[in-house]
């Protein structure tokens, strides 16, 4: 009686592990361009439609990146983020500085719109039910590259200059830090993942319904009453954040 085999890894499969060991032990470095589907078919003894299907897995996990027209790039490897920075004005900028330069990048906190506005949650978290709200949405850089995109909401009599006295270096925060409402801190952060809408999406250079990271936070002024409501959204393959506890 013959024994059975055991079963075997579907080939596109083991393509996509074969791959994936490359890009893990830097054959293809990070930023650089994939061989094109032709000559890595005829590299692996495989069909073109095989490796086709292998780098749109490894494109759905984030590490390949495709440009229409130009080719199939490596992604650059996840920036780790602090999830706690600190909310003084200086430490807040050289602790995300600090992170980012230690990788040869450097980061913009840009805005791109404000306007006076309501929106049902923002004003439970915010505790505020008769206040005039102001939205303020900003996208965080690197080197040019959108990373994240961030709605804020707060009070209009806190956010109303927002748009004269924003700094590229600390953003929303660097505002409320030079109003009656510093010092500041954390209420609470929370973490999860949902796809990418149609704005969001070009906002982030990503395709609609790529899986992008959210990060919502709940900032209160020296007295504990909330004045900033964030919603963070940020690329999947270029962001990940790390909770860290002190023992």
């Amino acid at each position: 009686m013959a024994v059975p085999r055991a079963a075997q890894p579907a080939l596109y499969r083991r393509m996509t592990d074969t791959l994936r060991g490359r890009l893990d032990d830097g054959t293809y470095p990070p930023g650089g361009r994939l061989p094109s589907e032709p000559i890595l078919a005829a590299e692996l003894g495989v069909h073109r439609l095989t490796v086709r299907r292998a780098v749109e897995e490894l494109a759905r996990e984030g590490l390949l990146h495709p440009r229409q027209g130009v080719g199939t790039f490596v992604a650059r490897r996840p920036a780790t983020l602090a999830v706690t920075v600190p909310l003084t004005r200086d430490e807040f900028a050289s602790s995300l500085r600090a992170q980012l330069e230690t990788r040869g990048q450097r980061y913009t906190d840009r805005l791109v719109t404000t306007d006076l506005g309501d929106d049902e949650r923002a004003r439970r978290e915010l505790r505020a039910p008769r206040l005039r709200l102001r939205r303020v949405e900003s996208n965080l850089e690197v080197d040019s590259e959108v990373w994240v995109c961030s709605t804020a909401w707060g009070p209009d009599r806190l956010l109303r200059d927002v748009a004269s006295v924003w700094r590229q270096t600390d953003g929303i925060y660097g505002v409320l830090l030079d109003t009656p409402a510093a010092p500041l801190r954390y209420l609470w952060r929370s973490f999860g993942a949902e796809p990418a809408s149609i704005e969001d999406a070009h906002r982030l250079g990503v395709p609609s319904g790529t899986a992008v990271v959210v990060r919502e936070g709940l900032t209160a002024d020296a007295d504990g009453k909330p004045v900033l409501w964030v919603r963070r959204r940020a690329r999947f393959d270029r962001v990940r954040y790390v909770l860290r506890y002190d023992t």
